[in-house]
This record gives structure tokens, C-alpha cells and sequence, in this order.
């Protein structure tokens, strides 16, 4: 199985740790795609869009050539997401994207027309915008691109995620957003940043 970790120009301290968690936890094979930032014995190139402005459509890109590239079920993750244990990925809930409070109002824009376009077609409105790793299946991921490229408001993985099923498990988002913040008893960890800011995560990550 391939996990496909999605990488900017800019190289992020935390993707070494990334791929040593996969190394360490897993029999997964990594790739990465986008910019071959030459950490990953496996690489798919793309074409990026410059500028940060642009690092969602970049990602919705990288997504689509994986799709296309692999034709297979794979594993999608991040630069900075860590296995603190040996898991398989399950489909990750934080709650439903209409009871969402995020403090960005662009976010909270995605997420309530994300629900508008799920309860239009009749499915679950699960905010599967969490910091863990999520299987993906070429076969529905296109078709939910195709809609996002139409509307850049929808978030790909809620769209996604609850045209799969129910959620596994329904629990707070992974993603440590400060550094006095200890991760807790969970299978993965997410950064903002370099993980060697939190100290407890770069000792279960060495």
C-alpha cells in the first residue's frame, strides 16, 4: 500500500519525521508528489501553481495525479503527520461540518457549503477535516475533484469522506496547534510547524 504525502516548494522540517514514522509503524511505501524534495525514494511530479495562495489547488492537483497515476486505493496524508503506533487509517470525524466554529471565516464558508452540497445529494454531513491519514479510492476521489474544481468552496476530503460511510470514529482533531500541548493517546500526531517545538512529540518521533 502507498502513502502519498502531497509537498510544496518550500521544504517543511517536519517531513523527515513524516517518513520516519511510516518507516518505524508501517509496511506502507511512501511517495511524494509535487516538489521532489529528494527525502522520498519514490516520487510522482506535478505541476505547481507558485505561490502559498495557491496551496489548496496545488493540493487538489497533487490528488488528482495520484488518482489518475496509481489507479488504485492508496493512502493519503500529510507532511506533517506522524504514526505514533502501528494503525491502519480509519475514516477520522471531528464533529459535523454545519456545527463547526472555526475561528477563519473562509473555513467555516467551506465547511457550511460543504454541508449544503451533502444534504442537497442526500449524504451524512461528517467534517472529516481531521489531521490523520485517510484511505482513498480513485474510483469516487475523481468525481468529488471534478466538484471541486467547479466550486473551490467544497472541501474534498468531507465530500469524500461521507460518500464512503459512516465515520470510524468521531473525536477531536490530532493537530497540535501549541507548543505547551502534549499529544494525546492517539495513533497520529500533526504539527503546526517543526515537531521539535514539542518536546514530548520529538522524543516519541526519535
Amino acid at each position: 500500500m502507498y502513502v502519498v504525502i502531497p509537498t510544496a516548494e518550500r521544504p517543511s522540517p517536519s517531513l523527515p519525521y513524516a517518513l520516519a514514522s511510516i518507516a518505524q509503524h508501517t509496511d506502507y511505501t511512501p511517495i511524494t508528489i509535487g516538489h521532489d524534495l529528494g527525502l522520498c525514494d519514490l516520487h510522482i511530479p506535478t505541476t505547481q501553481i507558485p505561490g502559498v495562495q495557491h496551496a489548496r489547488r496545488n493540493t487538489n492537483l497533487a490528488m488528482r495525479v495520484a488518482c489518475e497515476s496509481l489507479g488504485q486505493p492508496f493512502v493519503w496524508s500529510n507532511d506533517d503527520i506522524y504514526w505514533l503506533k502501528p494503525a491502519a487509517p480509519i475514516m477520522w470525524a471531528i464533529g459535523k461540518l454545519e456545527d463547526a466554529t472555526d475561528a477563519n471565516k473562509l473555513n467555516r464558508e467551506r465547511k457550511a457549503e460543504t454541508a449544503r452540497q451533502l444534504t442537497a445529494e442526500g449524504w451524512p454531513t461528517f467534517d472529516y477535516e481531521a489531521h490523520v491519514p485517510m484511505m482513498v479510492d480513485p474510483v469516487v476521489m475523481l468525481p468529488v475533484l471534478d466538484i471541486v474544481d467547479e466550486n473551490p468552496l467544497i472541501e474534498k476530503r468531507s465530500l469524500y469522506g461521507n460518500q464512503i460511510g459512516l465515520p470510524d470514529r468521531v473525536a477531536p482533531d490530532v493537530k497540535l496547534r501549541n507548543p505547551v500541548n502534549r499529544h494525546r493517546d492517539v495513533e497520529w500526531a500533526s504539527t503546526q510547524g517543526d515537531p521539535s517545538r514539542w518536546r514530548d512529540l520529538a522524543d516519541a518521533l526519535t
